[in-house]
């Protein structure tokens, strides 16, 4: 399963699949795996992934798209 989405502000994806990445297409977005990690400045052609029930911050803004792949569900809070 795959999805495009737009985003311009700050959220918590939250994945419930084992297998999760995601490629920014346009834009720009900081990505955090928790509060105390570094902040990785994500620009087109960055990836991630993410591990079962992790939630990593995302914000930007500047709408931004990116693409999720997903075997699975996932929740953007």
């Amino acid at each position: 399963m795959g999805m495009f989405k737009s985003i311009a502000w700050r959220c918590k994806i939250k994945n419930l699949s084992p297998n999760f990445r995601a490629v920014v297409i346009s834009g720009k977005e900081t990505h955090q795996f928790s509060k105390k990690d570094d902040v990785n400045v994500l620009e087109p052609g960055s990836y991630f992934g993410a591990e079962e029930k992790a939630s990593p911050r995302l914000e930007t803004d500047v709408e931004t798209v990116i693409y999720i792949r997903s075997n699975g569900k996932f929740k953007i809070k």
